[in-house]
């Protein structure tokens, strides 16, 4: 991350900084060490499990640093899991950085797309196979943010844990399916290599569509939305030039929507019922009752499994979330229909998709 921050003081009485964030910067996690540091905060690179450990960029292309008159800082956030509880193990992650005084003609960019990382937004049932999320970045989003000849995008990477088994990204424009402009569909966690497609131009007013699937068949408890290995996330780095003001998109499932599906789910005798009626204005402040709820007393069945692929497949809204960046972040939201491409590209082999 690029920091630009309020007080270059500061950062002398700071050591181990930590920072935590959802893809693209979409949800926040600050340590109390960080609090208060930056005004603002870019995403340059991200790094997963089994990705290569050189990046190339297109030769007309780099990162400007620093990014403005201000001073700035770059820092790295590292999530360690050690679940064995293995003992002295040392590391000596990091990046090296190659700088030039040529600046090159275009300034890299790197915008992100997700479903929110968090528990109520990611639940998914145990045994259950081939279960879909989606996260939409909607045409108000890059209509507001992009320029009017658009952003060229050349690689992305795609992100989930352990039950990730498949993730496509889908270019709309004008409501209708221009390409899948990032595809795998043999996802493995192991190597989340960054993806290079052919250089493709995002326009004002197009929209994104990002889907993951999985499967959580060998497990007898639900999988929540978080940073743990055995938590799960859905995510999207996409890079690009020249670099604008925008930091990404989001969307999510309504929160009046979430209670009924629950209260449903009650009422039909899927799920125990809860001490609380659940409804859009407590929903999200009961959170750690409703996960400690379907973690500890329901069980898994064919019917809990088809209910929430139906919940996840069809909503009846979604609302959506656009990240810009001025002197701060600007987070706008909107609730809007929700629909899925009806049609679907015929292509001959893997490469045509690129």
């Amino acid at each position: 991350y690029f920091c630009t921050p309020d007080d270059l003081e500061k950062i002398k009485n700071v050591s181990n900084l930590g920072y935590e964030c959802g893809p693209g910067g979409i949800e926040e996690y600050e340590t109390t060490l960080l609090k208060g540091i930056c005004n603002t905060r870019t995403l340059v690179l991200a790094w997963a499990v089994g990705g290569r450990t050189n990046v190339s960029f297109p030769e007309n292309t780099g990162f400007r640093f620093p990014q403005s008159d201000q001073e700035t800082i770059i820092f790295t956030s590292i999530h360690y899991d050690n679940s064995r509880l293995i003992k002295n193990h040392k590391d000596n992650s990091g990046f090296r950085f190659k700088f030039t005084r040529n600046l090159k003609k275009y300034d890299l960019g790197v915008m992100g797309m997700s479903v929110p990382t968090n528990p109520l937004d990611i639940t998914i049932p145990p045994n259950t196979d081939s279960i879909k999320m989606t996260s939409i970045c909607y045409s108000e989003c890059t209509q507001n943010s992009f320029p009017d000849d658009g952003v060229t995008v050349y690689a992305g990477n795609f992100h989930t844990h352990l039950a990730g088994r498949a993730l496509r990204a889908y270019l709309m424009r004008d409501g209708k399916l221009v390409k899948y402009l990032f595809d795998d569909q043999h996802y493995d966690f192991n190597y989340q290599s960054n993806i290079l497609i052919q250089p493709t131009k995002l326009m004002k007013g197009d929209s994104l569509i990002l889907e993951c699937v999985y499967s959580t068949k060998n497990k007898n408890k639900f999988t929540f939305g978080g940073y743990g290995t055995q938590d799960e996330m859905c995510g999207l780095f996409i890079y690009y030039y020249p670099k604008i003001e925008f930091l990404g998109c989001a969307s999510t499932i309504p929160d009046k929507e979430m209670a009924n599906f629950y209260n449903k789910l009650i009422k039909d005798s899927i799920i125990p019922p809860l001490d609380i009626k659940l409804d859009s204005t407590n929903i999200r402040n009961n959170t750690k009752i409703l996960v400690d709820h379907l973690r500890t007393k329901v069980k898994s069945s064919k019917e809990l499994s088809d209910r929430y692929k139906n919940y996840y497949l069809n909503p009846i809204n979604n609302t959506g979330l656009c990240l810009t960046k001025s002197r701060k972040i600007d987070v706008s939201f909107f609730e809007k229909e929700f629909k899925r491409p009806t049609e679907t590209l015929n292509e001959k082999n893997y490469c045509d998709r690129v």
